[in-house]
């Protein structure tokens, strides 16, 4: 799975929010993280398909669009 791939279906499944990648905004890493693992977080620009939010309660504590 590529990044485009990960980015569409991770807001599929956590927001219920069909959308497509278009760009990559950016990314940070950071090592030494709980239990000697590290993170990558990245920040997608994205063109939604649909608008109707259905969060996933075990994923996310909020859901709101932004202007």
């Amino acid at each position: 799975e590529n990044i485009p791939e990960a980015a569409e279906r991770e807001l599929l499944e956590e927001t219920g929010v069909r959308a497509k990648f278009k760009s990559l905004v950016g990314f940070r890493h950071a090592h030494n993280y709980a239990f000697g693992c590290s993170d990558i977080y990245m920040v997608a620009r994205m063109v939604p398909e649909s608008l109707e939010i259905k969060k996933c309660d075990q994923e996310v504590a909020e859901c709101v669009w932004m202007k």
